[in-house]
């Protein structure tokens, strides 16, 4: 039986790994469109880009992940039906439920993962995502720096730029510093270039120039290659941002004060996803097995199996979505029944297999 469940699991993986990377790639990309003006009118590098977008996979991996393991599932229980495995399997004493103890297996696991990402990687990334999000559009507009003009940022340095291209690389600066009154700073450089800090706040990169300070009593000049000019205090930071209820951990939903009785909704419905959602995986994977692993192999019937599991399986995905929608609006049934749903599923799947395996015993 080890070799068999070890078989089964291995059977399991491959399909899951490639399902998950296809449509997290499909889900990712479309979701990274959203911000491309980030790069056209805010002047982005592609590697802040990357890493902004990143940010948002743990929230997009908690709808993924069931339905990866459960396209997994299923192309591992049709395989067997195609290659007339399940029969023989089942002919030599083995019910539905040994057979997709494997794959509930790898449903936990999913589901425990789930629960890491829910509880502490998604709010972890959307804070960060938003934190980053707000900064770049309250502050970013202040670096669109027009060439030929001077530029004022804040109320103590003008900027001016001669060439300025698309990816942010700048030509003949000269900066003019005047926060210390009695010893304004002057740089100029033959090149330069805006980049951002992981907190989303704006630096000012100059090559191949020098800095000049003038005082009362003297003019120093200093060469350098490289400098970087931190411009943070030049322009406002952006004020204390209201966290929303994908960004707050379960204490900061538990928690929270001076709040809207709909904002007080929303966390309630927030505090519920976190719980329920990781348990997807569980009730899917029993339906996959419920409906595909069949005791004598009919190709136009395991197709037609196959197409009602995927129907329920979206239509589970999207009640929980609903049901979610809806007690966030402050329906105290939906927000307590939603439990139901998992549940009732689950336990219906499960005396189904059983029952089968005590008709094959």
């Amino acid at each position: 039986m080890k070799i068999l469940k070890s078989y089964l699991f291995k059977d399991l993986i491959k399909p899951t790994i490639v399902a998950l990377f296809i449509m997290l790639s499909i889900v990712w990309l479309m979701q990274s469109l959203r911000f491309m003006d980030m790069i056209v009118n805010k002047g982005l590098d592609m590697g802040t880009f990357l890493w902004v977008t990143a940010l948002i996979i743990p929230s997009l991996l908690i709808v993924i992940l069931p339905l990866a393991i459960f396209t997994g599932s299923c192309v591992s229980f049709k395989r067997l039906n195609d290659t007339h495995e399940l029969p023989a399997l089942m002919s030599a004493g083995i019910s539905k439920f040994q057979i997709i103890r494997p794959a509930l297996i790898g449903a936990i696991i999913v589901a425990l993962l789930g629960y890491l990402i829910s509880l502490y990687l998604m709010p972890l990334g959307m804070r960060t995502f938003k934190t980053m999000q707000h900064n770049l559009r309250s502050m970013g507009g202040n670096l669109l720096l027009e060439e030929g003009t001077f530029n004022q940022i804040g109320s103590n340095m003008m900027v001016y730029v001669k060439k300025r291209d698309k990816n942010r690389h700048l030509e003949g600066l000269l900066v003019h510093d005047t926060r210390h009154k009695d010893k304004p700073v002057t740089w100029m450089a033959s090149e330069g270039k805006i980049t951002f800090n992981k907190e989303g706040y704006p630096r000012l990169v100059l090559k191949n120039g020098s800095r000049q300070e003038v005082t009362a009593e003297r003019l120093s000049m200093l060469e350098f290659s490289e400098h970087t000019l931190d411009i943070t205090k030049k322009v406002n930071k952006p004020e204390v941002r209201f966290l929303g209820r994908e960004e707050r951990y379960i204490n900061e939903l538990i928690n929270v004060k001076n709040i809207t009785p709909k904002q007080k909704n929303q966390f309630k419905a927030e505090l519920h996803k976190r719980f329920l959602w990781p348990l997807t995986p569980i009730p899917l994977v029993l339906l996959a097995g419920v409906f595909l692993i069949r005791s004598s192999y009919n190709r136009r019937g395991i197709s037609r199996q196959l197409i009602s599991c995927s129907i329920l399986a979206i239509f589970y995905q999207a009640l929980l979505m609903t049901a979610n929608n809806i007690s966030a609006k402050g329906n105290i049934y939906v927000l307590y029944g939603q439990w139901l749903l998992p549940l009732s599923v689950s336990a219906i799947c499960f005396y189904v297999l059983l029952k089968n395996g005590e008709n094959n015993a």
